[in-house]
């Protein structure tokens, strides 16, 4: 069975059962992760989005339908581009649903305008949150080490998948390129390199000793994203 035209197929049908319920105060829907991507298996869920005017107040919806988990976000467009030019740490598995959305209906080309606006994004907004994980990414790493040498595997392990999780997100925002899905993540993040497939082949194999090796190796790679000018200053991470 073909489970993203699956889900496709139930995006369609909810976003008609929408547009009976809010009318012209409904302006735009669309799919976006694994399912806009054609890459959808059958533990997918679908995420939608359902745009509407200022009218219509902002809910997030979460159901069960045909055996598939859905998340439909129902917000005003005004939100949505707000939302398109914010840049968190977590902005790679935030970004997807305003650059590579898969339009169910869309009369006035409202997504097209996000995509446009999310491009448009300064640079700047990019280094600040690669600044804002510098000091992260930096503590988790020699934590991992600490906990290797001092014999703390659990702890190594857990530190090293955050550290990992944290990696994936600092290069997304070093290529302005957003991952497809949580689901296809790691994939998609150890292709794009950094020593990001040597670390988690480490943790996949649960070879704990080996960690600190390939870690090092990715600080070196990435290690001076965002570092401050002189790092003995006063170091101010805004929350």
């Amino acid at each position: 069975m073909d489970e993203t035209r699956r889900r496709m197929d139930l995006a369609k049908e909810m976003a008609l059962a929408y547009r009976r319920d809010m009318g012209d105060h409904m302006v735009a829907a669309a799919c976006y992760g694994s399912v806009a991507h054609g890459r959808a298996d059958a533990h997918s869920d679908l995420e939608l989005i359902v745009l509407t005017d200022l009218f219509v107040e902002p809910i997030n919806v979460h159901t069960v339908r045909q055996g598939i988990q859905v998340e439909c976000d129902v917000l005003p467009i005004e939100r949505l581009r707000h939302r398109a030019q914010v840049v968190t740490i977590e902005w790679g598995v935030e970004a997807d649903c305003y650059r590579y959305p898969r339009i169910i209906w869309d009369p006035t080309e409202q997504f097209a305008a996000v995509r446009d606006i999310s491009l448009a994004t300064p640079r700047k907004r990019f280094d600040d949150a690669l600044q804002q994980s510098w000091w992260s990414a930096r503590e988790w790493a020699n934590k991992v080490v600490a906990m290797v040498e001092s014999d703390n595997l659990p702890g190594a392990q857990f530190t090293a998948w955050q550290y990992l999780y944290l990696v994936a997100m600092r290069v997304a925002l070093v290529q302005q390129e957003p991952y497809e899905s949580l689901r296809t993540m790691w994939q998609d993040a150890s292709a794009r390199g950094f020593g990001v497939a040597d670390v988690l082949g480490v943790l996949v194999r649960t070879d704990i000793a080996h960690l600190p090796e390939v870690i090092r190796v990715v600080q070196k790679d990435t290690g001076s994203w965002g570092e401050p000018s002189d790092p003995k200053e006063l170091f101010v991470c805004p929350k």
